[in-house]
């Protein structure tokens, strides 16, 4: 099983993955319309909101975990130094 580089979500089945095609590393919700990935600054924003929906935190809590949790992955390794 894989997991998306941008986000971490398991890749379960072909729908999961970018413009379903399993050949991508990354998730339907890490891409564009176009296949292409989101950008750090989308994808963070993106994380940040989900994290403040599902473990009713606060925005500085979310932003401070994802952030932790995005330095280790493979999308966005060269975001931190």
């Amino acid at each position: 099983m894989k997991n998306c580089i941008s986000c971490n979500m398991p890749l379960n089945n072909k729908l999961d993955f970018a413009l379903n095609d399993e050949a991508k590393e990354y998730c339907i919700y890490c891409s564009r319309s176009d296949g292409s990935l989101k950008s750090f600054e989308e994808v963070k924003e993106s994380m940040i909101k989900y994290v403040i929906k599902t473990h009713d935190l606060t925005r500085k809590e979310a932003e401070e975990g994802v952030l932790i949790a995005m330095k280790k992955l493979p999308a966005w390794k060269n975001n931190f130094k």
